[in-house]
């Protein structure tokens, strides 16, 4: 069995000894692929679709998201996060990237998931579990 959880969701309950309410206090040995038979069966779930080959379609270009957090207290510096926007805007125009620019807030989960599963290369304040193995976070 398997359960995912949203962090921010912890925070609702009693507080825990550790200040991550849903952090994990230990670790344990895996295969370096135990995640991927998760990612995949919840990516499919949120709508991506699987080719003929069985595995979940991904993009022949390289996908490069940023999850813009301006308005929040880990925000980028307006002047920064300008700067950042333009020149992934550059790269889009220079490499035929797709290049997306979002607040995560306004897609749904199954969305968001379905975004994150498309992405190559992910750039905000922390990482998602969604993207491949060799994606860049």
């Amino acid at each position: 069995m398997v359960a995912l959880t949203a962090r921010t969701a912890g925070h609702w309950g009693k507080k825990m000894w550790f200040d991550k309410p849903s952090s994990a206090p230990h670790t344990l040995p895996s295969s370096p692929c135990w995640w991927e038979p998760i990612r995949s069966n919840v990516l499919e779930y949120a709508g991506l679709q699987k080719g003929p080959d069985g595995l979940l379609e991904q993009p022949s270009k390289l996908v490069i998201t940023y999850i813009v957090r301006q308005g929040r207290s880990n925000a980028l510096k307006e002047e920064d996060h300008l700067e950042l926007v333009e020149a992934l805007e550059e790269l889009k125009r220079k490499n035929r990237w797709e290049v997306n620019i979002v607040t995560m807030e306004r897609y749904t989960k199954e969305e968001q998931l379905r975004l994150a599963g498309r992405t190559t290369v992910s750039t905000a304040d922390y990482a998602t579990l969604a993207m491949r193995p060799e994606s860049i976070s």
